[in-house]
């Protein structure tokens, strides 16, 4: 079904000529413009925030297991040098001489900590001052 738009004398102006909201197939109201732009903002704001804060999820939980995977080993490994000095050393370091394993291993993991600390604050992405 074609309707014609009106026709107008030369000296008459159209000033709004009404639309068809059937045949566009849009609802150009203004309730359906403004649902349609909190969509768009509410689309934008998940894009921009809540996918970016997924990606640092995963990475911060990488991280997390990993710190927990190192303590683990440095305690493990901590336990295994305290038997190993302990067992090493036989009757020398027994009675008030009992304490000095403990601080070997105490040292020992000191010193690691150290490097690990001193290896990461002068890694690559340090600058040199």
């Amino acid at each position: 079904m074609v309707t014609q738009q009106p026709r107008y004398a030369r000296d008459e102006v159209a000033l709004a000529v009404p639309r068809d909201t059937k045949k566009s197939g849009k609802d150009e109201s203004l309730p359906a413009e403004f649902k349609e732009l909190v969509n768009l903002i509410v689309t934008y704001a998940k894009q921009q925030t809540i996918d970016p804060l997924k990606l640092l999820l995963r990475w911060v939980a990488f991280g997390v297991a990993g710190a927990l995977m190192i303590s683990l080993g440095f305690l493990l490994a901590g336990v295994g040098l305290l038997r190993a000095v302990q067992g090493e050393t036989g009757h020398h370091l027994t009675g008030n001489w009992s304490w000095v394993p403990y601080l070997i291993v105490v040292v020992f993991l000191g010193a690691v900590i150290g490097l690990m600390v001193r290896r990461i604050s002068h890694g690559p992405g340090s600058k040199e001052r």
